[in-house]
């Protein structure tokens, strides 16, 4: 049924999947860590530019967030092509289960899967189809992040950029601290 031909295609595909399936969680964990620098770094401007009233902060605010923005959506990218390659080798091997148990009764299933192997392009990289650029932040993954949160961002800093530069924000003097003396 099975030719020994195929059987070690087929073994080259589960170490493509294998493959793929460890970029994956790489690019995932780099993203996380980029998510995570980009909020502290984020909040850490924010907070400094209504502590001190320097406006020059919310910008740079909105710098960072948009900067992030790009280097995090590279991975959103990277991600969505890596899952894309996955999905076609994970219905490549689907297929060929299929056929393993079916064969006996539907022998055109056989060649409808040899067609498939012979078709599929092994190795990650040579299934990307596009190179990364800005326009391709909107179809990064998750979506949650590059549509929502990294906009919010730099809203949230144009914002307080402006607020602080027009005095409605950090205006005034800094709290002074309060001393209380407790009588024993």
């Amino acid at each position: 049924m099975v030719e020994d031909t195929d059987q070690e295609r087929i073994r080259l595909v589960q170490g493509d999947l294998a493959q793929t399936n460890e970029f994956i969680k790489g690019v995932l964990a780099t993203g996380a860590a980029l998510r995570g620098s980009a909020i502290t770094i984020w909040l850490a401007l924010l907070g400094f530019a209504v502590q001190q009233p320097l406006p020059e902060l919310g910008l740079l605010a909105a710098v960072v967030a948009a900067v992030f923005w790009i280097a995090d959506g590279y991975h959103g990218w990277l991600y969505g092509e890596a899952s894309t390659h996955a999905r076609a080798i994970e219905k490549l091997l689907s297929s060929y289960y299929d056929t393993l148990s079916r064969f006996p009764d539907d022998p055109d299933v056989l060649i409808r899967f040899r067609g498939q192997l012979r078709a599929h392009r092994h190795g990650l990289f040579t299934s990307i189809r596009a190179r990364y650029g800005v326009g391709q932040l909107w179809a990064a993954r998750p979506t949650l992040f590059y549509r929502y949160l990294y906009p919010f961002l730099v809203v949230v800093a144009l914002a307080t950029w402006a607020l602080t530069g027009l005095g409605v924000v950090g205006s005034g003097e800094p709290p002074q601290p309060t001393h209380v003396i407790i009588d024993r």
